[in-house]
């Protein structure tokens, strides 16, 4: 790490990211041209998405000089912000000025400051003014209570409902539905699947579109990965022909797609991120996100073990049933209502 004294030279590091590699490896293209995007999609959705990106860093820069003693900060030994624009490469013990790097791909969609005022206080003062915050999870609760400063005492969780729907026997399908973006972790599902290539008698499916879809498409043909990627199918037209419903996010509240999996009496495999551990308890197998060994692994056992994969979904469809129906959920919010009128 630069020199150890100047803390502010790295954002990786003095905002505690944990990048273990330099900006060469974070960012492509390292060049003038741009825009530039993450090598690695899954970054976007974890501790290491740097500084660059918020800040708009993209003006000339140099090495930063040695700081004088009288530019220190109060408090802890660390240097100031300096008006430098290079950043330190640990990997390679270098600097790379700000000018190698283009404009983000994001530039512009940045909120303004007005914004990010009001999503910071505004919200919260509102949040403090309401009778009631309902949110689908616990594990947003805490974060709206932990970041955003919403009061503990004033939400209410109240988890998505779907409607229910007859228990689906026989399909063939080990699928994912969902939006096809770098945040659902997909690359996972498509590694995981190359892993066990042709197996049992399963097919693999990524069953959704987003801006995701062509970089996933090429790297199931580069792995030569069994997977189909059908587009948009309605729900109601997938749910009978699932064998193991798949949710590989690296971030979930409430997915509705993992409840109509249940709600199925699908066994299924998921991450376990935000709310999802609560949804599902013991009733699906939960693998680390970002992880298609681990996925691969608990999706071997639910094919080679027909019984275990039928336990798992009528347990699901139990719970689902018991604490997921639409009707459940309409009526947990009219008593809300009924409570603060």
């Amino acid at each position: 790490y630069n020199r150890k004294n100047m803390l502010m030279d790295d954002c990786l590091r003095c905002h505690g990211m944990h990048f273990e590699a330099g900006i060469a490896d974070l960012v492509k293209p390292l060049d003038r041209a741009g825009p530039w995007t993450l090598s690695d999609p899954r970054m976007a959705a974890m501790p290491s998405m740097p500084c660059l990106t918020c800040h708009e860093l993209h003006r000339e820069g140099s090495p930063m000089p040695e700081a004088s003693p009288q530019r220190r900060v109060p408090g802890p030994a660390q240097e100031i912000a300096r008006p430098s624009l290079a950043f330190y490469a640990r990997c390679t013990e270098s600097y790379v000025p700000v000018s190698y790097l283009p404009i983000p791909a994001n530039v512009g969609r940045r909120p303004g400051l007005r914004n990010q005022l009001a999503y910071r206080g505004l919200d919260a003062w509102l949040a403090r003014r309401s009778d009631a915050l309902v949110v689908a999870s616990h594990a947003l609760a805490e974060q709206l209570r932990h970041r955003l400063g919403f009061p503990a005492e004033r939400m209410e969780v109240i988890p998505n409902g779907v409607e229910p729907v007859p228990a689906t026997t026989g399909g063939e399908l080990v699928a994912s539905i969902s939006m096809l973006e770098p945040v659902k972790g997909l690359d996972a599902f498509v590694r995981a699947a190359a892993a066990l290539g042709e197996i049992d008698g399963a097919r693999f499916q990524i069953v959704g579109s987003g801006p995701a879809a062509e970089d996933l498409r090429e790297l199931a043909a580069g792995l030569g990965a069994p997977v189909e990627f059908p587009g948009h199918v309605p729900a109601p037209e997938v749910l009978p022909r699932l064998r193991i419903f798949v949710l590989t996010s690296w971030f979930e509240n409430c997915p509705m797609a993992l409840l109509e999996a249940m709600m199925a009496g699908v066994p299924a495999v998921v991450t376990g991120v935000g709310g999802v551990p609560e949804l599902v308890a013991n009733t699906a197998l939960v693998v680390p996100p970002g992880d298609p060994d681990a996925l691969a692994a608990a999706l071997r056992r639910l094919l080679a073990d027909p019984d275990f994969a039928a336990d798992l979904g009528r347990r699901a469809r139990e719970r689902a049933l018991a604490n997921f129906s639409a009707e459940r959920n309409a009526r947990t919010m009219i008593e809300l209502y009924e409570r603060i009128a």
